[in-house]
């Protein structure tokens, strides 16, 4: 009976994992729908402006210049798909389109990577080749919050569930 129980409770501990960040694919062509906030011109360049904004867009004061990872590794460049990559693990992701000329957005990530336009000319002007990535920051990595997935908790509890009808009926 005890090899039971503990075969069970492996079995369980099997499903119980933690979800795992997914990639948001924004597509190659940006829409206003994409973006949690919009400024237009030339307004998150350094990281205190780039708190600010976030701070702005989503009516908190969370965010200092200490708190604000700008361009990991340099400047973004464009993959075949017109798209950049930002990695899993930060909140908020803040890219400035083409200075003064196209403006700024605010993406919520929610620990997700991203693969987000690199191009926002549908947003300020119609030219495809304009409207390119200056830019972009990053907040909001350390307070993440690690919750498990909807469908491996329902899982799990099941399992659970199960386990002890089992035990209750084999101990009458």
């Amino acid at each position: 009976m005890k090899k039971i129980i503990i075969s069970l409770i492996a079995a369980i501990s099997v499903f119980a994992a933690v979800s795992k960040a997914v990639t948001i694919n924004l597509g190659s062509t940006l829409e206003a729908s994409d973006l949690f906030g919009l400024t237009p011109g030339s307004v998150a360049n350094t990281e205190l402006e780039i708190a600010a904004f976030i701070n702005g867009k989503t009516g908190t004061t969370t965010f200092g210049q200490a708190d604000i990872l700008k361009d990991l590794g340099g400047v973004p460049t464009k993959d075949a798909n017109n798209q950049f990559s930002v990695p899993a693990g930060y909140n908020w992701l803040v890219v400035q389109w083409d200075g003064p000329n196209g403006g700024a957005g605010l993406i919520q990530l929610n620990g997700n990577a991203a693969l987000v336009p690199f191009y926002s000319y549908p947003l300020w002007g119609s030219n495809s080749a304009q409207y390119g990535v200056s830019h972009y920051g990053l907040a909001g990595g350390s307070d993440l919050e690690r919750v498990p997935d909807g469908g491996s908790t329902a899982l799990t509890l099941g399992f659970a569930l199960m386990a002890i009808v089992w035990v209750r009926r084999r101990m009458s």
